[in-house]
């Protein structure tokens, strides 16, 4: 009898400890989506969320827009929804989240798409710009359930500085071959990259732009001085340096009439992934000079994606 009214006890206890344990699981996931609230903005004229995705918000710095697919984009039922993430260009010194191209697109063709905002020269130099990069693709995979994404399929689309850093997230993908990464514990691994018109080696774009090299000053305010001051930080600072088999697919654009990013910046690239045996396309466009961004192109870029991240979905 005694042996098993203690037995009642240790059961009683368990189940309440299990009671108390669930309660403050509830508690806890009601704080989580208290202090998310407090974060979301509902833009009624783009259709977007607008989220804060890190600490850096001066200047809106650590901002980013969120388009979520309707029914006409949700083909499959329950299924969580791919991920795209574009970053704007401008030099690393300019432009925002709004210099997204045809977030419709993306939409209805059942992508989530976030354009993200990141820290510019003006505020901080290297490496803060792709440390943002990488905080906004972790916080995505973190918050994935509550707006129905698959972290399991996030690519990275970047057009001119933007390529650059979209070039970066992909190169390193959950590797330890550099000095920073996002704050958070959580991957910020991508699956599929599209890189347009992107720098990708900041030792060698100087001779290869020759007499038409105009991005010297924002080279040097995102190093903090010139690449042969600093050479270790542009070699840590230039994609190519980070190539290695384990990259996921990358699809690069480039116009061969470009003044802006030499041409050869993303054939380096191209040759190091197919040295490495990544899976690489090079899409050079005839005549076409920095900015080519066109409705066409851009469902180009979403083919791309439906290759690779809708190749399992």
């Amino acid at each position: 009898m005694v042996r098993h009214q203690n037995l009642l006890v240790i059961i009683a206890i368990l189940w309440l400890a299990a009671i108390i344990l669930a309660v403050k699981l509830q508690i806890h996931q009601v704080n989580i989506n208290k202090n998310l609230t407090q974060h979301i903005a509902v833009n009624a004229n783009g259709g977007c969320i607008t989220v804060a995705y890190g600490t850096h918000l001066y200047s809106q710095a650590n901002l980013l827009d969120l388009w979520l697919p309707g029914e006409a984009g949700s083909t499959i039922h329950g299924v969580p929804y791919p991920v795209v993430i574009f970053i704007h260009g401008g030099a690393w010194a300019a432009g925002n989240k709004s210099m997204v191209q045809c977030s419709g697109i993306f939409t209805n063709n059942g992508y989530a798409l976030a354009s993200i905002n990141y820290r510019l020269t003006s505020e901080a130099p290297y490496p803060a710009q792709i440390e943002d990069c990488k905080t906004a693709v972790s916080w995505l995979r973190g918050h994935a359930k509550i707006f129905k994404l698959d972290g399991n399929r996030i690519g990275v689309w970047g057009f001119s500085a933007g390529g650059h850093l979209a070039a970066l997230l992909g190169t390193t993908c959950d590797t330890n071959a550099h000095a920073w990464e996002s704050p958070s514990e959580i991957s910020s691994g991508v699956q599929a990259v599209c890189d347009w018109s992107g720098p990708t080696d900041l030792k060698t774009i100087a001779a290869q732009a020759g007499s038409h090299y105009v991005l010297a000053k924002a080279v040097d305010a995102l190093l903090g001085g010139t690449p042969e001051e600093k050479p270790a930080l542009a070699s840590e600072a230039s994609p190519v340096n980070y190539v290695h088999k384990g990259c996921p697919p990358f699809l690069i654009v480039h116009g061969d009439k470009d003044t802006v990013v030499p041409l050869e910046q993303s054939k380096e690239l191209a040759q190091d992934l197919k040295s490495a045996k990544s899976n690489c396309t090079l899409e050079i466009i005839p005549g076409a000079n920095h900015d080519f961004g066109t409705e066409e192109r851009v469902n180009r870029v979403v083919k791309f994606f439906d290759l690779v991240l809708k190749k399992h979905g």
